[in-house]
């Protein structure tokens, strides 16, 4: 089959201008959906923060760092929570030594976190067994006994990379409730 030369070259001229049209819209999809993840992760990372306040604590720019690390990994925002109040604790328990006043402090951060850990559960938003081996590290690094020493440096241990530095700091009463208010007049003042 012969095609004349003139209709060849706007075959072609055709089929090129339809990559570059398909590129640009790629080009723009993945922008888009760039600006979106953005705004999702900003999201998940105030849901983060806030629930730690809730407890007692605040995010550093080293929690936010290893917060964003879990979910890049595809961890959800309730699991990444998990896991930094977790090791937030354990931090805590080490720095906190043998002070009893900081010790009852870490204590009841514990019992708010596992109460919030035990809503995400119930409503399906942490898997059974991230919740479970992080609901009894808790406990473990929280309460106040002999193996308590001996929980917080296994799991200070096994998290080398997030307690390379300190990943959230405690945070005084009065701050969290302005941390919770903050929170709020935000999400009330969004369309």
């Amino acid at each position: 089959m012969n095609i004349p030369q003139e209709r060849f070259t706007g075959i072609i001229s055709i089929a090129i201008l339809g990559v570059v049209i398909v590129l640009i819209m790629l080009f723009t999809f993945k922008r888009i959906i760039r600006k979106n993840t953005k705004i999702s992760s900003d999201d998940k990372l105030s849901f983060i923060d806030y629930t730690l306040n809730v407890a007692g604590y605040r995010l550093t720019p080293y929690g936010v760092g290893i917060s964003l690390l879990s979910l890049n990994q595809g961890f959800s925002k309730e699991e990444t929570f998990s896991h930094v109040a977790m090791l937030s604790l354990a931090q805590h328990v080490t720095r906190a030594e043998n002070d009893s006043a900081e010790l009852a402090r870490i204590n009841a951060s514990g019992l708010s976190i596992t109460n919030n850990l035990n809503r995400m559960f119930k409503n399906g938003l942490i898997r059974a067994e991230i919740y479970e081996n992080d609901f009894d590290a808790i406990i473990s690094v929280s309460t106040l006994n002999e193996e308590q020493e001996q929980c917080v440096a296994d799991m200070l241990n096994n998290n080398e990379l997030s307690n390379k530095d300190i990943i959230a700091l405690p945070i005084k009463e009065k701050e969290a409730i302005e941390a919770m208010d903050k929170y709020i007049a935000e999400r009330m003042n969004q369309p």
